[in-house]
């Protein structure tokens, strides 16, 4: 052999097989001190050193020294990196709080109260508040304040713990509705309403939008459970128009009538599935997009429209005129649909405890 050839091409099989072995128990070693698992989910990586120190084509790439010393450094540093595991292992463990970004209220969960404006807007802190009183309120449950300020700090993201908080309180809202409804069901499905609801009532803040987890599929359930197609296509089509116009943004141009208008007044539909087909049409002539038949979809656009809203320019004039802070935020409440047209037995309305003149009861 030359004299720049590794020994071990030389050597007998028994010879090398003995080397092997001592080379993969170095190897076990030293893949040992790769990772090193800490408390509270840190990982010190430690780069292990290579143990084949021989160029194969020959030469050496790491005379016996070097490697003698690089071994050495590596054991030092495994000593110190469990050395300090061993310390932090007798520090007591710190729990991180997760923020709370979502209250459910209804007779099933109530998380705020009426004390709760700054952080659950007018409208929610009064509906915890009427929640808790034991009164018929339909459950539902509020995006706080803070996840508005929050999506204007980080360029409108959201707090990466929402999407879970927002799934954990669907789950409890199908859980309180009865009739085991659930949100996107094409059998029994569970519809909501979203509304805005900052601690101050403004104008240019969204308006409120009905019947949302509607789709091709959960309409034809909502017939089933109710009083027929009738009232459940006329509840898609006006969940479509309403949803086109404050979420997806599809206005009047200039000198036009109302688009969905004119199909009812213009062209003279009465047939609801053809009406409800009309309205798809529309806002894919306007948006290049389909309607959005996920409800989960759907519902996230509303959110970001509401979230949206409260820097629209109606609404940063009011608050300029009445000096109320940009920072205070809006919250959003979702709110199981109930309905005042769904058959005889059902109809809608206001009632007063007090005389609202007056104040007496």
């Amino acid at each position: 052999r030359s004299a720049s050839e590794p020994s071990w091409v030389s050597q007998s099989p028994e010879q090398s097989i003995s080397k092997s072995k001592q080379q993969s128990s170095k190897m076990m070693f030293r893949s040992l001190m790769m990772v090193v698992v800490l408390p509270l989910g840190a990982v010190a990586f430690v780069a292990p050193t290579t143990t084949h120190h021989h160029d194969l084509r020959g030469g050496t790439t790491m005379g016996a020294r070097e490697l003698q010393r690089s071994d050495e450094a590596v054991e030092a540093m495994l000593e110190q990196q469990l050395d300090e595991m061993h310390v932090l292992q007798q520090q007591p463990k710190q729990e991180v709080a997760v923020p709370t970004y979502v209250y459910d209220f209804g007779v099933h969960k109530t998380d705020g109260d009426g004390t709760m404006k700054e952080l659950l807007g007018g409208k929610g802190a009064n509906l915890a508040a009427v929640a808790k009183l034991g009164l018929p309120c339909p459950p539902g449950f509020t995006l706080s304040t803070e996840v508005c300020r929050y999506f204007y700090q980080n360029d409108r993201q959201y707090p990466p713990e929402l999407a879970r908080q927002v799934a954990a309180s669907m789950t409890r809202l199908e859980e309180a509705s009865g009739g085991n409804k659930k949100f996107g069901d094409g059998k029994n499905p569970l519809l909501v309403s979203v509304r805005s609801g900052a601690r101050k009532s403004m104008p240019g803040m969204m308006d409120t939008v009905l019947n949302l987890g509607l789709n091709d599929e959960t309409v034809r359930g909502l017939a089933a459970a109710s009083s027929g197609e009738d009232f459940a296509y006329d509840c898609y089509r006006r969940f479509l128009a309403a949803y086109a116009d404050v979420v997806l943004g599809v206005k009047p141009k200039e000198d036009e009538v109302n688009p969905f208008d004119a199909v009812l007044l213009l062209e003279g539909l009465t047939d609801g599935k053809a009406i409800v087909e009309r309205y798809k049409a529309i806002i894919k002539e306007r948006t290049g997009a389909d309607f959005p038949q996920d409800p989960y979809e759907q519902l996230w656009f509303a959110l970001s429209a509401v979230f949206g809203s409260w820097e629209n320019e109606r609404a940063r004039l009011y608050r300029q005129k009445y000096g109320i802070p940009s920072d205070w935020g809006t919250a959003v409440n979702v709110q199981t649909m109930v309905f005042g047209n769904a058959g005889t037995t059902s109809a809608t309305g206001v009632a007063f405890t007090r005389n609202p003149a007056t104040g007496e009861n």
